[in-house]
């Protein structure tokens, strides 16, 4: 299974998204939308759910703050705000270790991350909307192979 994984759009879907995403079985938007019409776009791929991030207004969305959800075995755990995940947050952490997923996706700071730490995949897809001065525009794709995960980003232009 290959899920499509997006974040801090802010209102702008860039054209490269709908062909990277084209076959994922699933897209998970981790907050920070800014349109709700970027959802009813990304729906015409696969389906699609998420969290809200701190721009998002949560009567605009049906979506929550945090998401655990299983696919096949493996525990997906979704929340805008993880913060660095090499020095989790005393409550995040409580709640990440207590619903034990095996995957943890995030948005927030603008910079992807793709990296295990404890026995975890933790992954920030980047800016997936509005370019950042410093961060170049990615998503992530994510693959669940029976209990193995694995995830990559995905530039959305070419490196000059």
């Amino acid at each position: 299974m290959w899920i499509g994984v997006i974040s801090d759009t802010a209102g702008v879907l860039p054209t490269p998204v709908m062909s990277i995403f084209d076959g994922v079985d699933y897209i998970l938007h981790c907050g920070n939308i800014g349109d709700p019409s970027l959802l009813d776009e990304l729906s015409q791929i696969a389906p699609i759910t998420g969290v809200l991030g701190n721009g998002d207004n949560s009567s605009e969305y049906p979506f929550e703050r945090t998401l655990f959800r299983k696919w096949f075995d493996v525990g997906v755990y979704m929340n805008y705000r993880v913060g660095d995940p090499m020095n989790l947050a005393r409550t995040t952490k409580k709640e990440i270790e207590e619903l034990d997923p095996q995957v943890v996706l995030f948005g927030g700071n603008g910079e992807s991350f793709n990296n295990r730490v404890e026995n975890r995949l933790f992954l920030n897809p980047g800016t997936g909307g509005r370019r950042r001065v410093k961060n170049p525009r990615t998503v992530g794709l994510l693959e669940i192979e029976g209990h193995s995960v694995r995830a990559e980003i995905v530039p959305l232009e070419p490196e000059l």
